[in-house]
C-alpha cells in the first residue's frame, strides 16, 4: 500500500526496537513519516498466509490520509486506539469505531480517512484466501469475503463490526509482544491469527443472538433461505427497481420480515442492497463492454447519469471512466 499525506514538509526515517509505545510491534522495524501534520509509523510483518501491518498515528492538526492499494485484500482491522470515518474503494463512506474490529474484502483502489488531532493505533491483518478456505465452508460471514476475493469482485464487502473484548485484546497483546524468533514466531503468530478469526466469529454470532431478541419475528430455516434468495435476485438484476413488497412476494416472505431480516441477519437495508448490486453491475459492464456511461447508468437502474456517477465515485473512489481506463487490458 502507498500512503499519500498532503504535507510539503515531511521527513522519512526508520525506527528500530525497542519501543516505549505499547501498541508498537516489539520485534519489527518501523517506517516513520513526520511533518507539520504530526507523524505516522508503519510496521509490516509478512508471514506465509497473512501479514500484519500496524499503524501508529500521532496527529497534531487535521489531515486527510490517502492510501492506494494495487491488489484485493481480505482484512481483519482492529481500531485499538482512535476512530475515524473515510471512503474505502468498493465500500464507499465508512465509519470505524475505537475498540472495534471488522472483517472486510477490499478491492484495489484509492482510500482516504480524515484524522483529527489525537493518537491512533490500527492493526491490519491481511489474510490470503487460502487461510480462510476451511472456515469458509463452515461460516457464512467468512464465506462471503472469501468468495468475493477469489472472484476478484469490484464491490467491497464489510461484515459486522464487533467490540474488541478482553479475550481478543489479550491475543492482540501476544501478537504485538511475541518474544520468539523466526521460524517459531511465524508458527505462533499463525495460531494467534486463527484465534482472532474464531473470536471474531464467536463475537459476531453472540451479537446476532442479542439483536434477534429485538425483532418481532422468529426466522425459520425456510425464512433464512428466502432472505438469501431475495439477495440473489437483487444481485442478478441490478437494474430492477421493483418495490421491496414485490420482492418479498416473490420469495414468500412478509415485507416487514424481509426488511427486518436484511438488517438483523446481514446488517444492510434495502437501499444499501440496491446500491451495492447496482455498483457491482456497473463495474462489470465498464470492464466487459464499451457501453457509454449514460447507457450503463440506465442499465443498472439510474434514470439520471449524474446521480449514477456520484454514487459510483462515492462507493468505488473513482469516476466510472477512471475505473474503466485504469483497469488492465482496457
Amino acid at each position: 500500500m502507498e500512503y499519500l499525506i498532503p504535507d510539503g514538509n515531511t521527513m522519512e526515517k526508520t525506527l528500530m526496537p525497542p519501543y516505549d509505545h505499547p501498541y508498537f510491534i516489539r520485534y519489527a522495524e518501523a517506517s516513520c513519516l513526520t511533518g507539520t501534520f504530526g507523524s505516522v509509523a508503519v510496521q509490516r510483518v509478512p508471514c506465509p498466509q497473512f501479514s500484519l501491518t500496524q499503524h501508529i498515528f500521532k496527529i497534531r492538526q487535521p489531515v486527510d490520509v490517502h492510501v492506494r492499494s494495487t491488489s484485493p485484500m481480505i482484512t481483519l482491522g482492529y481500531f485499538m486506539q482512535g476512530g475515524t470515518a473515510g471512503t474505502i474503494a468498493g465500500l464507499g463512506r465508512t465509519s470505524f469505531t475505537e475498540n472495534h474490529c471488522h472483517l472486510s474484502y477490499v478491492p484495489p483502489g484509492s482510500h482516504f480517512a480524515h484524522l483529527e488531532p489525537r493518537e491512533y493505533a490500527v492493526l491490519q491483518v491481511a489474510l490470503l484466501p487460502s487461510m480462510l478456505k476451511e472456515l469458509a465452508g463452515k461460516y457464512r460471514l467468512i464465506r462471503e469475503v472469501w468468495s468475493s476475493a477469489v472472484r476478484g469482485l469490484p464491490q467491497g464487502l464489510q461484515q459486522t463490526s464487533c467490540h474488541i473484548g478482553p479475550r481478543t485484546r489479550e491475543v492482540l497483546h501476544r501478537i504485538l509482544h511475541c518474544r520468539l524468533e523466526r521460524p517459531l514466531r511465524e508458527l505462533q503468530l499463525h495460531a494467534h491469527v486463527l484465534e482472532l478469526l474464531l473470536l471474531y466469529i464467536e463475537d459476531v454470532q453472540a451479537a446476532g443472538r442479542e439483536t434477534d431478541t429485538r425483532s418481532a419475528y422468529h426466522y425459520t430455516d425456510d425464512d433464512l433461505r428466502a432472505l438469501e434468495a431475495a439477495i440473489q435476485l437483487q444481485r442478478a438484476n441490478p437494474g430492477d427497481i421493483r418495490h421491496h413488497k414485490d420482492l418479498a412476494k416473490l420469495v414468500h416472505l412478509h415485507p416487514r420480515k424481509l426488511l427486518d431480516g436484511l438488517n438483523l441477519k446481514y446488517g444492510i437495508n434495502m437501499n444499501s442492497l440496491k446500491i451495492q448490486t447496482r455498483i457491482t453491475g456497473a463495474c462489470i459492464l465498464l470492464l466487459e463492454t464499451d457501453m457509454p456511461v449514460n447507457e450503463i447508468a440506465h442499465q443498472v437502474g439510474y434514470t439520471d447519469s449524474s446521480a449514477f456517477i456520484r454514487a459510483f465515485k462515492q462507493n468505488v473512489g473513482q469516476t466510472p471512466l477512471q475505473y474503466r481506463h485504469e483497469k488492465p487490458g482496457r
